[in-house]
């Protein structure tokens, strides 16, 4: 890292810093770039084969050996070579926003100048996601899957309708890698990229096949927003046309998925095209009802039927009563307890799946989702 840091990093009122900040605030939830924070999840996101756009880090950073390592994997022929071609007048090893490229081409240009970029420690708050933000920030193009078309026997999906919490979603992906379930596909609810949400999975969302179902736009956090709709923008999402109305969701992660109305006929829509979808590749749709439905462990999740589509809904609300499951499973609970959190629900019902059936073996090499 020598010659990073003899460089004068950038600082918030820089041009190109100023560029990057608006990009990222302006950033849509079903936008092509995402952001992950810090250099645990940089080095599973390149071990998972994601290249980065580009690569953001505090100038007192660079010595660390966890910046260090990362930028020698990112930069063609090590960081301190590369530094010395590339580094431009201003002491930043990225051309960011430089010329004619504009928000939409940030990471555009010279191989090596656009790798990374070396900012002071206000700069780096001023474009980092979190409050208190670990040193580094890697800009990656989100990863795009779909539904499958055919299932195996053993095969898991779990289907997240309108969860609208990121730190469930992301412990929900979390769970879904340690279960060894297919794919995740999320409907409406949080984006499952928001750095809440890459945080709580614990670097599965980098593994784990994420198909998005989007059915109206998020807030800054990556939290679902109500009251107004939205189509999905990416072609690989699952759009439909709807008007929605507000939920009235409190956003409080303390419901197991209870039968009841959503108030979303957006994710209503969506997640019906979804079960049609999955319905269609073989799976048994199982709905979670905190309610109704047959106990988890008598034998709704057993592994002598088939791939299964397990069913969340939202925490203030579960699932409308509409969505048509084939089955639904419930978690008998003591004493006064209405229901559990949908993460927690989703895992103890994941691993009730799971129970009986062929243990896999063996890590996931491939973010594809479908056949």
């Amino acid at each position: 890292m020598r010659m990073l840091a003899a460089q004068q990093a950038l600082g918030p009122r820089n041009r190109r810093v100023s560029e990057l900040r608006r990009l990222l605030r302006r950033r849509a939830p079903s936008a092509p770039v995402v952001v992950l924070e810090g250099p645990r999840i940089a080095s599973e996101a390149l071990a998972a084969g994601i290249e980065p756009s580009l690569v953001v880090t505090i100038d007192s950073a660079l010595s660390t050996p966890a910046v260090s390592e990362i930028l020698r994997r990112v930069l063609p022929g090590g960081a301190d070579d590369s530094a010395g071609k590339s580094a431009g007048a201003s002491g930043c090893v990225s051309n960011v926003g430089g010329g004619d490229a504009g928000a939409g081409n940030v990471m555009a240009g010279d191989a090596f100048a656009d790798k990374v970029m070396v900012v002071n420690e206000q700069a780096f708050r001023s474009l980092a996601p979190s409050v208190n933000p670990q040193p580094l920030l890697m800009l990656v193009d989100r990863p795009q899957a779909a539904v499958p078309a055919v299932l195996a026997p053993d095969d898991l999906v779990l289907v997240l309708v309108d969860v609208a919490d990121p730190g469930n979603t992301g412990t929900i992906i979390r769970t879904a890698e340690a279960c060894a379930a297919r794919c995740v596909v999320a409907v409406g609810g949080a984006d499952p990229w928001a750095p809440k949400a890459v945080r709580a999975s614990a670097g599965s969302v980098l593994r784990v096949p994420v198909v998005q179902a989007r059915t109206r736009p998020l807030d800054s956090s990556g939290s679902a927003a109500s009251g107004f709709s939205g189509a999905a923008t990416n072609p690989d999402e699952i759009s439909a046309e709807h008007t929605t109305h507000s939920s009235g969701s409190s956003g409080s992660p303390d419901s197991s998925g209870s039968s009841g109305s959503s108030g979303s006929s957006g994710a209503a829509t969506a997640a019906a095209a979804v079960l049609a979808q999955l319905r269609s590749a073989g799976a048994r749709i199982v709905a979670a009802d905190a309610h109704q439905g047959e106990d988890h462990d008598s034998g709704v999740l057993a592994g002598d039927q088939g791939p299964v589509a397990l069913v969340l809904g939202s925490e203030a609300h579960g699932l409308h009563d509409g969505l048509q499951a084939d089955q639904r499973a419930r978690i008998p609970l003591a004493g006064e307890t209405e229901s559990l959190n949908v993460a927690m629900a989703a895992t103890l019902l994941a691993f009730e799946y799971r129970r009986g059936r062929a243990q896999p073996t063996g890590g996931r090499s491939s973010l594809a989702c479908d056949d």
